[in-house]
């Protein structure tokens, strides 16, 4: 290896890493490694970069091992569930090694923001879709609005992973692109935003799915929303502490919230262990959990039983996707102990709601922003991202998160990001290079001003 080559370290090399090995592996003076517990995973990956060198190391069980292979490489890449980055980032600390992360910084890396400043590195988090290319996208338009006087008034973001229009074959319009009960459970989290200058909250339960709102930015695709949790803490992060209203909300098809919202006034939702449900039972069905959870008789008629379904759930178009679901069937299930838990397992081993090779998936971003400004004009602009993946390579949500930490790690490795210390890209000196980058990579947005 010549003096001049930069070495990358990857751990990770799940869905979203494609596009990430094959942007680092073109540039010339660049040798990655990528790092995972998975064999085929790195199968996968010298399929798509015969270049990169492979180690199957397990970090959560070998901390030498993962220790070893930070202190080897100039830049050190996290594409790891967000709860085992806060020990990647004390190690790449102690070793004095660069960090990037599309993960969420929580505050066990915050905690590091002064240590990481005073030994000259840098930790670049956040640098994916959502968040990433969300917080480039609004702070771009924040600045612009401030530089020539305004004030930004009004901030809205939906952002939502789905399956593209002509693959969206299933009763809740949606496929897993990650882990199922995880897709799950966010539906029955609170939710939250800033409306006339008030705190909004929505509580846990089915709340939040009932707050779904038809959004029309895009009219062919059908599209509903809801508010994601409120973090005070983006108000801190984009300058905006006395905005008038702000959300930031998930996007899926029209209809997902009512079919959601059918299953869980069947109990399906519920967290709590169930005897009926214990992992292991025998000769469990959908027909006799729905029949325990409404008080009925197993022997009821179908009739019947759809009709005592079909009231409880909310109408005839919630009956319609639990049947379609099969979720008044006799045929055995495996039980997990809780109903989401069974629930999320069941779906998971349906094909219609997992990609199959032939399927691409759709992430679609809209911005909207509104200044006022001294003279007393008001400027909305709208800001959209549509990008489809390809079927049997890479996803849109491995496009989207890929090439945005590739051109992140390519920043640091030019001396182009200066900033030190745990650094989200909202700053010019970050944003503009990045996101034109990513135009270069065919993830372009529109920008309307009115």
């Amino acid at each position: 290896m010549s003096a001049a080559q930069k070495r990358v370290l990857v751990f990770g090399a799940g869905r979203v890493s494609g596009p990430l090995y094959e942007d680092l592996a073109a540039e010339k003076d660049v040798v990655v490694t990528a790092v995972s517990v998975s064999n085929s995973k790195l199968e996968r990956v010298s399929q798509l970069c015969p270049g990169v060198r492979l180690e199957c190391v397990d970090i959560t069980q070998d901390a030498d091992g993962r220790n070893r292979l930070i202190a080897e490489h100039d830049v050190v890449v996290g594409l790891v569930p967000y709860s085992l980055l806060p020990d990647i980032a004390r190690a790449c600390l102690s070793l004095r090694k660069h960090l990037v992360s599309a993960s969420y910084v929580d505050d066990d890396v915050k905690k590091l923001h002064q240590q990481a400043t005073e030994a000259g590195l840098t930790f670049l988090c956040e640098v994916g879709l959502d968040p990433g290319i969300d917080h480039m996208l609004a702070m771009r338009t924040f600045d612009d609005i401030q530089h020539r006087g305004g004030k930004v008034t009004s901030y809205q973001l939906w952002c939502g992973g789905l399956p593209a229009p002509e693959c969206a074959d299933n009763p809740l319009k949606y496929k897993f692109s990650w882990y199922p009960r995880g897709s799950l459970h966010a539906c029955c989290r609170g939710g939250g935003y800033i409306k006339d200058g008030q705190v909004e909250h929505i509580p846990e339960g089915p709340f939040l799915v009932e707050s779904a709102q038809d959004l029309d930015f895009i009219p062919e695709l059908k599209m509903e929303g809801f508010p994601n949790v409120f973090k005070p803490a983006y108000l801190t992060l984009y300058g905006l502490q006395t905005v008038e209203n702000f959300l930031r909300g998930t996007l899926r098809y029209k209809g997902f919230g009512a079919g959601v919202l059918g299953l869980m006034k069947l109990g399906l939702f519920s967290v709590s262990p169930m005897s009926l449900l214990q992992a292991g039972s025998r000769g469990v069905t959908w027909r006799k959990f729905i029949c325990n959870e409404l008080g009925l008789r197993e022997d009821i008629s179908a009739e019947n039983l759809e009709s005592k379904v079909k009231d409880q759930a909310g109408g005839q178009s919630q009956l319609e996707v639990i049947k379609r679901l099969g979720l008044l069937e006799s045929e055995e299930i495996e039980t997990k102990g809780t109903p989401l838990d069974t629930l999320a397992n069941f779906l998971e081993k349906r094909s219609e709601f997992m990609f199959g090779p032939d399927e691409r998936d759709l992430v679609v971003m809209h911005i909207e922003v509104t200044g006022s400004f001294p003279d007393g004009s008001r400027e909305k602009r709208k800001l959209d991202m549509a990008v489809y993946g390809d079927a049997r390579k890479h996803s849109a949500m491995a496009k989207t998160v890929g090439h945005t930490v590739a051109s992140g790690v390519m920043l640091l490795l030019t001396g182009e990001i200066t900033e030190r210390g745990v650094v989200l890209p909202v700053s010019p000196s970050i944003y503009r290079p990045l996101l034109s980058d990513l135009e270069k990579k065919g993830i372009s947005f529109t920008d309307r001003k009115t």
